[in-house]
């Protein structure tokens, strides 16, 4: 390799001192200004790619060059780099810059290249190059694209946690028609009876896609919740036991209980289900033989944790995850990973809601899920929701399910809902049980009939959502026409959605649709506040 001299030529015979002398200052000026350059700057030949000059820069990061090439030395490269190699680019950057970016192997770094060709004093063409190290910047914009990803997968599961909640609402109305008809039906026929099956077979159905809509709710975040204060590891711990008569032989579940695990608010059930739907994905990623893993523990996460992971707040969290050494999920199926109806299983073997389940629960209470897997290696799910150091009241939704149907004696009942189906098969119902029922499609019409009636209305009975004012606001105008009005909502959707309307607590009473003739009952006597007509 010739390397810029760090002497000047000696003199020769005839040659003046003063341009020596001036030769020299220039020399040694060039090589202040270019060793002075932070950043690694090279020259070398276009044709024969060897290295004709290295700046102190380069050095201290790549050492002293050898007999290198500039692509074996800089780059880390067995073949020449297309800026020197292909015609069309070193015609077209001849005379101004070329600029590149590459990552280097050697010390993983990535460098900005401004390249120029330019005329050496040989004649030759050279290649002149300096490289501006931008590992901070690259490394930053990664994160910021990290975190655009993940705030348009947040987005997305919010969108679809939406539309799910939207299918389900108008879903159970629906099948509350079907579940209505079909009660009625099989009320009036005997079992004996040719249709007495298949009227059957048609409830059961209804109830199977009621469950399923049940399922979308709590993806949506619009279940009924009964939130207890819950120590993280007796709670966790009960679920495990029960789990490990479920392993199979050559599985082993082994539990990590951490010494303080702290305390959350949540409803119990939910718990179960986010370690059983957990525990579920474990399994079947690990086959016949493997280890599944859960552990519990507390963590306290601060900005620079949470910038990275969107939906994550600053805070104390009690923790636990679930691990497994299984099949391990790739990048494609970890970005689908809690949509609704995703599933990499075989037709039949799963419904794709497990983790959208898991992934509603988690975030309607607070919390949220990060989830690292290596294909091959097994996967581990952390589950964070909020320590709570506070006394819990959990809501209380009685469901009273020994209370008899009792008759409606002479109780009169203003039922508000604008669906006709639906009004009519709640119509039917109530005069089934013995009530005096008042039907309206609108809030205009039930305020219209409320002030016309000259008797008591017992009950109001109405639908959350209603076009021109809501259930709540219904309630508060017929209160002041009739101020000893009780009220019972009913919805598609569930009873968390009514707060959002407005309605205090002590007044709530709900029934979720759809519904059986008998929960309409119970939920009548319950919210009249007597057991009897």
């Amino acid at each position: 390799m010739r390397r810029l001299p760090r002497k000047p030529p000696e003199e020769k015979p005839g040659h003046v001192s003063v341009i020596s002398e001036d030769l020299r200052l220039a020399h040694e000026s060039l090589l202040a200004i270019f060793d002075g350059i932070d950043e690694p700057v090279y020259v070398s030949d276009m044709d024969t790619h060897e290295l004709l000059f290295v700046n102190r820069a380069i050095e201290s990061f790549f050492g002293p060059p050898s007999r290198q090439k500039c692509y074996q030395y800089i780059q880390q490269r067995t073949e020449p780099c297309p800026f020197c190699t292909n015609d069309k680019i070193r015609g077209e950057y001849q005379g101004r810059s070329y600029i590149w970016e590459f990552r280097n192997e050697k010390n993983n770094h990535w460098y900005r290249c401004i390249d120029k060709t330019i005329p050496w004093p040989d004649g030759r063409l050279v290649r002149y190059e300096m490289a501006i190290d931008i590992t901070d910047r690259k490394m930053a914009e990664q994160e910021r694209e990290k975190l655009w990803e993940e705030l348009a997968h947040a987005q997305k599961m919010e969108s679809i946690g939406r539309l799910a909640g939207g299918i389900a609402h108008d879903y159970n109305n629906m099948l509350a028609v079907i579940f209505g008809h079909t009660n009625m039906a099989l009320g009036r026929l005997k079992p004996d009876s040719p249709l007495y099956n298949d009227l059957r077979m048609i409830k059961e159905a209804a109830e199977r896609s009621a469950a399923l809509t049940r399922q979308l709710l709590i993806f949506s975040r619009k279940q009924n919740v009964f939130p207890q204060l819950l120590d993280l590891n007796e709670a966790v711990e009960k679920t495990t036991r029960m789990l490990s008569r479920l392993v199979d032989e050559n599985i082993d579940l082994i539990w990590k209980p951490g010494k303080r695990a702290g305390r959350v608010r949540i409803d119990p059930l939910q718990l179960d289900q986010i370690l059983l739907n957990l525990f579920t994905n474990a399994h079947d990623a690990v086959g016949d033989t493997g280890r599944i893993i859960i552990e519990t523990g507390t963590a306290e996460l601060d900005d620079t944790f949470c910038a990275s992971r969107a939906g994550c707040t600053p805070g104390e969290y009690a923790m636990f995850t679930v691990s497994d050494n299984g099949c391990g999920m790739d990048d494609r199926v970890l970005s689908q990973l809690f949509e609704p109806f995703f599933t990499t299983k075989e037709s039949g073997k799963g419904t794709g809601m497990g983790l959208s389940i898991v992934y509603g629960i988690v975030r309607q209470n607070g919390g949220f899920i990060d989830v690292s897997s290596i294909p091959g290696r097994g996967t581990t799910f952390h589950v964070y929701l909020p320590c709570c150091t506070e006394d819990i009241r959990a809501e209380t939704f009685s469901e009273k399910t020994g209370a008899p149907a009792t008759a409606g004696g002479n109780l009169t009942i203003l039922l508000v809902d604008d669906e006709a189906m639906i009004r009519d098969i709640a119509h039917r119902m109530l005069e089934r049980l013995g009530y005096t029922v008042m039907p309206a499609s609108t809030p205009v019409e039930a305020i219209r009939l409320a002030r016309e009636y000259a008797g008591t209305i017992d009950l109001l009975l109405a639908d959350v959502v209603l076009p021109g004012i809501n259930g709540r606001e219904l309630a508060d105008a017929l209160l002041a026409i009739h101020p000893r009005m009780k009220t019972l909502f009913v919805s598609g959707y569930s009873a968390n959605i009514i707060p959002y309307h407005g309605l205090p607590d002590n007044r709530l009473h709900f029934l979720q649709k759809p519904f059986s003739m008998k929960a309409l009952a119970i939920k009548i006597r319950e919210a009249l506040g007597t057991s009897e007509p």
